[in-house]
C-alpha cells in the first residue's frame, strides 16, 4: 500500500495572488514537459491545499516517482518568487525511488547547504525578489543555490540571503567584489558563511533572542558582525532603545501611539519586569 506522504510534496513562498488551480496547473505543465515518457492518462498533481496565511502548499500527485520527480523543481521561479520544494515532514522514504531528484533543468535550489563555498549577502534592498538578486550574484558565474530570506507571516523580504556557486574558485572574487557595493540606498555586505570563517570577538548570540527573530543562532551571529555590534564591548544597562519603532504620523496619531506602546511593553514584559 502507498503511503500518501511518499505522494505529497511541500511548496514554500507562493506568491500571494497564487490559487490552487493555477499551481496546480504550473506544476502540471512542468512535470510533464520533463516526463515526456509518462503513458498515464491525466495530470500528475491530484489536489492542492494552499496556507495563504504562511504562504505555503501541499501537493499531492498520483505516485510517488511523478513526487521524486517534482523535488527536481525546487528554485523554479514563479511570478518573480523562487519556489522551495521539499518533502513533507511525514514523509518515510520507500527505498524504490529510482528516479534522480537533480535533473539538469538549470534551476537554482533553494535549499542553501553548510559548506565552506556558502555566502552570506547582507544589506539587500526588501523591495528585491530573487531574480533581481539573482541577477546581481551571476554576474561571477551560474549559482549552485540562492535563497532569499523572507519573513514567514508577510513574505516579505528580511534584507538577506545566502548563495553557493558552480564553481567554488569564484567564492572569494564574488565576495570581494559585491561586499561594499551600492545597492539603492543600501551597502551590501558579502562574505563567507561558513563556520570556520573569523568569529566575531564578544561572543554567542542569546539563543532566546535568535528564536525571537526565527532565525538561527549563526545567522543572528552574522547580523550582529554586519551591524558591527559584536566587536564592540557592551556596557550592562537598565535601559533598552528601539530604533525605528515609531514615526512622526504615528506620534500624531494617539490612539495608534497608545496601541505601539502597549504592544512593545507586552512583548518587553516576557523578558522581565519593566520599570
Amino acid at each position: 500500500m502507498l503511503i500518501r506522504s511518499q505522494r505529497r510534496l511541500y511548496v514554500g513562498n507562493i506568491p500571494a495572488q497564487t490559487t490552487e488551480d493555477e499551481l496546480a496547473e504550473f506544476f502540471n505543465t512542468a512535470l510533464l514537459n520533463v516526463n515526456s515518457s509518462v503513458k498515464q492518462e491525466g495530470n500528475p498533481v491530484q489536489s492542492v491545499t494552499i496556507n495563504r496565511e504562511k504562504a505555503y502548499a501541499f501537493l499531492e500527485l498520483r505516485s510517488s516517482e511523478e513526487a521524486t520527480l517534482g523535488m527536481s523543481f525546487d528554485g523554479i521561479t514563479l511570478s518573480g518568487q523562487a519556489l522551495r520544494v521539499r518533502r513533507p515532514r511525514d514523509y518515510y522514504p520507500s527505498g524504490e525511488e529510482d528516479l534522480d531528484p537533480t535533473l539538469n533543468l538549470n534551476i537554482v535550489s533553494t535549499n542553501v547547504g553548510d559548506s565552506p563555498y556558502k555566502i552570506f549577502i547582507g544589506g539587500l534592498p526588501s523591495n528585491l525578489n530573487e531574480d533581481d538578486v539573482k541577477e546581481i550574484l551571476t554576474t561571477f558565474g551560474r549559482l549552485k543555490s540562492f535563497n532569499l530570506v523572507r519573513d514567514s507571516q508577510t513574505g516579505v523580504s528580511k534584507g538577506f540571503a545566502f548563495c553557493e556557486y558552480l564553481d567554488p574558485d569564484v567564492t572569494d572574487n564574488a565576495c570581494a567584489s559585491l561586499n561594499g557595493m551600492s545597492v539603492g540606498d543600501k551597502i551590501l555586505v558579502v562574505q563567507r558563511a561558513s563556520s570556520n570563517c573569523k568569529k566575531p570577538s564578544s561572543g554567542p548570540v542569546n539563543q532566546a533572542a535568535a528564536n525571537m527573530l526565527n532565525m538561527s543562532v549563526s545567522v543572528a551571529q552574522l547580523l550582529a558582525q554586519v551591524a558591527g555590534t559584536a566587536a564592540r564591548p557592551v556596557k550592562q544597562s537598565k535601559i533598552l532603545v528601539l530604533l525605528n519603532a515609531i514615526n512622526i504620523s504615528t506620534i500624531r496619531d494617539s490612539v495608534k501611539l497608545h496601541c505601539i506602546l502597549e504592544d512593545i511593553k507586552y512583548e518587553c514584559s516576557k523578558w522581565g519586569k519593566i520599570k
